[in-house]
């Protein structure tokens, strides 16, 4: 019983890469919305960092839009996410703050 549980099947590990890949895709979505509308966010854009909001919505837009696709394509996958966690966080943590 313990062997079950402890080993998963060998497709649960391909479905989760999956999942993961197609979440990335959302974020991709979204920072290349950011994107195409960079004047319009920038003066309301929240500066968690102190840096000025037009960076901030850089940092956001980098987290959002390349380093989803570098996830996506499987490239420096581990390296790319440490930015989407980050931002991820600070929207989190600013929408706790906020409410």
């Amino acid at each position: 019983m313990f062997k079950r549980i402890l080993s998963p099947p060998p497709y649960s590990v391909d479905l989760a890469l999956v999942f993961l890949r197609m979440f990335t895709l959302f974020l991709v979505y979204y920072g290349y919305d950011k994107l195409l509308h960079f004047e319009d966010k920038a003066g309301y854009w929240p500066d968690p960092f102190g840096i000025g909001p037009a960076s901030a919505l850089r940092l956001t837009v980098f987290a959002e839009l390349v380093c989803s696709l570098f996830v996506f394509l499987g490239l420096f996958t581990r390296i790319a996410l440490i930015p989407a966690i980050i931002n991820m966080l600070f929207g989190v943590l600013i929408t706790i703050r906020g409410a």
